[in-house]
């Protein structure tokens, strides 16, 4: 059994709605070669670089509005579950609303 992985780090912490495509550096225990990292339940594109660190994609479109996030890491089966969830706060971007308030 792969052990259930835990996550101790987002590196951004945050981001600013409205940005382009990241890389997500997550750090945290027991990855396995395989992991996912979840964005909110869905899997993004994940690169294994050790059983600390992953990164993933976090696409463009996901981070269009102010939201917390959910995300946790998922090694392959057989596997004993998620991992703990870690919030992730994509912040409001006002100076993209400021022109729609001016008008």
């Amino acid at each position: 059994h792969n052990p259930q992985p835990s996550i101790t780090a987002l590196l951004p912490a945050s981001i600013r709605a409205g940005g382009p495509t990241f890389t997500l550096q997550v750090s945290g225990n027991h990855f396995v070669p395989g992991a996912k990292v979840l964005w909110n339940g869905q899997e993004m594109p994940t690169t294994f670089a050790s059983d600390s660190q992953l990164s993933a994609q976090i696409d463009s479109g996901l981070i269009q509005s102010g939201q917390v996030a959910n995300l946790s890491v998922l090694n392959p089966d057989p596997s004993e579950g998620a991992s703990n969830d870690a919030l992730f706060a994509v912040q409001p971007n006002y100076q993209r609303l400021l022109p729609l308030i001016l008008h």
